[in-house]
């Protein structure tokens, strides 16, 4: 890297140099010429010489310098220097000659055509001295550049070097390093940030991973091995007792199924992003379809106080978070009532049971993962549910929070809706 940042420095600078030297070159070549121009013009008055061929004639043998070069109407009458003669061009034009270069110009009137050339000596002598001096001056410049090129290349690849350097020996197994934001450029300041920020999001990620992997061993152990017993013990008593058969095939079935809504759950906890579809839709609708399947169950008893109102939410995901409350809460209200009700200046949903009263210490700790409180112990569940209904409650901008009813019974309140 050092180096291709000398090289890509030392060439900007060459071109750099190599326009400069070229317009200054170009300027006092215009220079010299403009100055033979006049000097040319002050030894000869061209406008009365060209009445005629032999008045002109006259007039110009007196009054032109001895080292201009005249030829009339192709005519050469004065040859100082012994060029060969040059073409008649109107205007003025350089030429060289006998290693020396000549300044000509052409002037007509009617039929009359004079050519004027003056040996430009000095201008060669300046222009050979303004190269010789721009080569040396090249060459001191572009080692001056390679040299600062080389330093400042070292000095800004450092630390990209010593980023680099570290990022080859940062393990897999510990991500927790990251970068110095002190010390360097601004440039540098901002790269090693943005490095820090990828890092986290790397560890995250792989933490997020190996508590799926964790959590996955965990959980699938239990149901896998009922669904082994159950297997076994079709394959020993089934043939004699279709009784066995059909309960064992009975567990089988609500073990696979709640092995199904653990792998489910598990996933959607161990995703970073989620896609939300967010459009308004009638909250009522959603918390009867939630709230229907219960109605099956005996002992569930569901009240709904929610009118006909508009949130906006994403309707998947929102139906999961309240079929998880509400099946929490018929579960552990052991028969008791459940009541959802809306109370729309606060923009809330209320869910009230008639469960046990959580206690104060574990309030947060119910929304933890595989989290079971001592008093749910002899129920079924994974300790997924709650964590399932915050994690989404994340995602769609809603929060989950729980308190103790104003009776029996705790109340999970879905705020942030609107």
């Amino acid at each position: 890297m050092s180096l291709q940042m000398t090289l890509g420095f030392v060439l900007l600078m060459m071109i750099v140099l190599w326009f400069s030297f070229f317009m200054i070159y170009s300027f006092t070549s215009e220079v010299f010429v403009s100055r033979y121009f006049q000097e040319v013009r002050r030894s000869l008055s061209v406008g009365p010489m060209m009445r005629g061929p032999v008045v002109g004639h006259g007039q110009m043998a007196r009054r032109v310098v001895p080292d201009l070069f005249i030829s009339f109407n192709n005519e050469i009458i004065q040859n100082p220097d012994m060029i060969d003669p040059p073409e008649f061009r109107e205007g003025s034009t350089i030429i060289r000659s006998n290693t020396s270069s000549y300044l000509l110009f052409g002037f007509r009137d009617d039929d009359s055509a004079l050519l004027l050339g003056l040996k430009m000596s000095e201008f060669d002598i300046y222009l050979s001295s303004l190269r010789s001096v721009m080569i040396v001056a090249f060459i001191l410049a572009i080692t001056a550049t390679t040299g600062l090129a080389i330093l400042l290349g070292k000095r800004i690849s450092r630390p990209l070097k010593e980023t680099s350097k570290m990022l080859q020996q940062l393990m897999v197994s510990d991500l927790s390093q990251r970068l110095l934001t002190r010390g360097s450029s601004l440039e540098v300041n901002r790269l090693h940030e943005s490095i820090n920020d990828a890092l986290s999001k790397i560890e995250d990620g792989y933490k997020r991973q190996q508590q799926f992997s964790s959590d996955v061993a965990h959980e699938i152990r239990s149901p896998l091995t009922s669904i082994m017993g159950f297997s076994r013990l079709i394959l020993r008593w089934g043939a004699d007792d279709p009784r066995v058969v059909k309960e064992a095939a009975s567990n089988i079935l609500k073990t696979s199924q709640s092995l199904l809504g653990i792998s489910e759950a598990l996933m959607f906890l161990s995703m970073a992003d989620q896609h939300v579809d967010i459009k308004t839709t009638d909250l009522k609708k959603l918390v009867d379809e939630a709230a229907e399947p219960f109605a099956r169950y005996a002992y569930s008893q569901i009240e709904v106080d929610v009118p006909s109102v508009e949130v906006t939410t994403d309707e998947t995901l929102f139906g999961i978070v309240l079929s998880n409350l509400l099946d929490n809460a018929t579960k552990h209200s052991r028969r008791g009532p459940v009541l959802v009700k809306w109370f729309g200046e606060t923009g809330e949903l209320v869910i009230v049971d008639s469960a046990p009263r959580i206690p104060d210490k574990e309030r947060e700790r119910i929304f933890d993962r595989f989290y079971r409180s001592d008093q749910t112990t002899d129920l079924n569940g994974y300790g997924l549910g709650l964590s399932l209904v915050r994690k989404i409650c994340d995602v769609i901008g809603l929060t989950v929070r729980v308190g103790p009813a104003d009776g029996p019974g705790n109340r999970f309140v879905l705020g942030g809706l609107n």
